[in-house]
């Protein structure tokens, strides 16, 4: 591979296309359960266009950015609450807008319900996703005859479901041995200890790693690299540097952009495979 050259992006906020203006982002993404997080500053937006997104209760955030044609997407979720802010630096008026993954869905879509005696664990497990509003990403790759590590795969006794649909996922995703998360609005399992089943991406000085990788005495990486696909939690990367030889799982991600500064990085957390 070579070097990754021309930079390019796509920002939205709400309806809003922000990306010929001056932006800055950070996304934080890992393999737990709780949302991920973007924050994304963008300067100079004329008094219009922030009244149209600060008028939208929660507007829809996706940053995409990377190199090339179709640069990959980092984030894709709501902005909070409180999360649309615009303030004065000076004669710059900055516009900062605050976003989860799933955003207050996550933490407010329940499931109360009872499912009959037989009921297979497949069939919970597909309602609670359902109930918590995301998308099936990976599910088709487990569920199909999901058992639970006492080896059953409907609950003989019937199973009742009440209170937040998060839980009952967790439950269901655990109570099989497996773990989940959350990643641009869709589910994503991944077997416990093991990182997703996708091609690894290679990370090499000529491939966009940035100075030299680090370890901590428990064998967890620290590496720098160009924001570029493949590097979401659960995501396979294959390190190949003068410290580093090897395969790991991305635990966490922090990219960082500025469409008019140099930062354009990826920060990854990475465990042994």
């Amino acid at each position: 591979m070579t070097r990754l050259f021309e930079r390019t992006w796509s920002i939205r906020l709400g309806p809003i296309d922000v990306s010929t203006l001056d932006c800055n982002f950070t996304v934080f993404k890992s393999r737990k359960r709780e949302p991920n997080r973007c924050t994304v500053q963008v300067f100079g937006l004329s008094a219009d266009t922030r009244q149209r997104i600060e008028g939208r209760q929660r507007p829809r955030v996706e940053v995409r950015a990377g190199y090339g044609e179709d640069p990959p997407v980092l984030f894709v979720g709501d902005a909070t609450r409180t999360g649309v802010v615009t303030e004065a630096d000076g004669i710059d008026v900055i516009t900062k807008v605050e976003a989860k993954d799933q955003g207050d869905a996550y933490q407010r879509a329940r499931l109360v319900r009872s499912f009959a005696a037989g009921t297979t664990v497949e069939d919970v497990l597909r309602a609670a996703v359902r109930a918590l509003g995301i998308g099936d990403g990976n599910l088709a790759d487990f569920a199909r005859g999901l058992r639970l590590t006492n080896g059953a795969a409907d609950f003989g006794e019937g199973y009742v479901a009440a209170g937040p649909a998060r839980d009952v996922v967790d439950a269901i995703v655990r109570g099989a041995g497996l773990r989940w998360s959350v990643q641009n609005g869709v589910l994503a399992i991944r077997e416990r200890g093991a990182p997703l089943q996708n091609r690894a991406t290679l990370l090499t000085p000529d491939t966009g790693l940035i100075g030299a990788p680090t370890a901590d005495p428990k064998g967890i990486v620290t590496a720098t690299c160009l924001i570029q696909p493949g590097l979401d939690p659960g995501r396979r990367v294959v390190i190949e540097s003068r410290q580093f030889n090897g395969g790991y799982a991305v635990r966490s991600v922090e990219y960082s952009g500025s469409t008019f500064g140099a930062d354009w990085y990826a920060k990854l957390e990475l465990e042994p495979y």
